[in-house]
């Protein structure tokens, strides 16, 4: 019955048994993953969960290169093979960055901690980026042409805006880095911070509701699939 799983591409779906270690993996990810975010940001920028130390950050982190390192289960195929160990790589990065974050948000004139926490928000933003293409990939292995249809719309405007963010943050922190900068340039940085919520909201959160959004639709896919497969054994 697996080998006959075929769907109208010509391309196989994913069989039964890489069906349950997926569902953990996308369950796993659409708690770590705002759960993360929410916990890092706030670390860096505000004292109320220092009280804890570096624990939020470290475990938190911790879950999603968990959830990455699961997802090397769900198909043997070389190119998802790949893409895997990159999410995992690029999840190590932020674990064993996060106690940074809480040692900037308690030291923030530090400029070892500075970097390292930027180092942090580059990471994270890279990890967003390569869990887009990766969901690209997983869904033309799933029985579920409209959820293919709007990753393939979804996936490309989510990592353009991150990758505008990105490039946005790198700009940002290369200017401050000049105490004798143009006026105009001043005047921008000021701007940027001014503005800093609304782009937070712009270039961060909305790719990542967007995201989550594709994340548990997925997990939904792959139960459903997962259930027929029950049935019709």
């Amino acid at each position: 019955m697996v080998g006959s799983c075929m769907r109208a591409a010509g391309l196989p779906t994913l069989p039964p048994a890489a069906l349950g270690p997926l569902i953990q993996a996308l369950s796993l990810l659409v708690w770590a993953l705002p759960l993360a975010v929410v916990l890092c940001v706030q670390m860096a920028r505000t004292d109320w969960l220092h009280r804890l130390g570096p624990w939020p950050a470290v475990v938190s982190t911790g879950l999603l290169w968990a959830a990455a390192h699961r997802l090397a289960a769900v198909d043997p195929d070389p190119r998802w093979l790949q893409a895997v160990d990159r999410l995992r790589l690029l999840a190590l990065l932020n674990w064993g960055l996060s106690p940074f974050v809480y040692w900037h948000g308690r030291l923030p004139q530090q400029p070892w901690f500075e970097a390292m926490a930027l180092v942090a928000a580059v990471g994270g933003l890279l990890f967003l980026m390569q869990l887009n293409r990766m969901l690209y990939l997983l869904t033309d292995r799933l029985p579920a042409e409209g959820l293919r249809q709007e990753v393939k719309v979804l996936v490309p405007w989510n990592r353009a805006w991150l990758m505008a963010g990105l490039g946005l943050l790198l700009v940002a922190e290369g200017l401050s880095r000049y105490s004798t900068a143009p006026a105009g340039v001043l005047r921008l940085l000021a701007a940027l911070d001014r503005h800093s919520l609304m782009l937070w909201v712009t270039f961060l959160l909305a790719p990542l509701a967007m995201t989550m959004a594709l994340l548990w639709k997925t997990k939904n896919v792959a139960w459903q699939t997962l259930l027929q497969h029950a049935v019709r054994s």
